[in-house]
């Protein structure tokens, strides 16, 4: 967890978590995961190659500073769903990253708080 921890990184004295935001549509057929807007999909169970890893790595977003007051339970919950992706570990670019993954309704649970996503309104909490 000492990686992560340092992936969250203090700039002009705030704390920034950033993650990989992804659609988990594991519970329904076992093994895909998609970008938030579903035009991009993974194999969950695959170790990605190059390519899928560099879009997989665009799907970049950084937490609001809300987040970070609750850090050690926000790190360990995102620990959580990162460890559901193993083989996306042994990527090179994608090593070190957190994933927040979305229901396939764009909605998710984090410390407490529950988000949703969408392209016209962004990330809401």
């Amino acid at each position: 967890m000492n990686e992560q921890r340092g992936l969250a990184t203090v700039r002009e004295g705030n704390v920034s978590i950033e993650v990989l935001a992804l659609r988990d549509l594991r519970p329904k057929d076992g093994g895909t995961i998609t970008s938030l807007d579903g035009k991009l999909s993974f194999n969950s169970n695959d170790m990605l190659a190059e390519k899928e890893a560099l879009e997989v790595a665009r799907q970049r977003l950084r937490l609001p500073l809300v987040f970070a007051f609750h850090f050690d339970k926000v790190l360990e919950e995102l620990q959580q769903m990162t460890d559901s992706l193993p083989q996306w570990h042994r990527v090179p670019l994608l090593r070190g990253s957190l994933y927040l993954l979305f229901d396939e309704n764009c909605s998710a649970s984090l410390a407490g708080f529950n988000l949703t996503y969408s392209q016209q309104t962004g990330l809401v909490y």
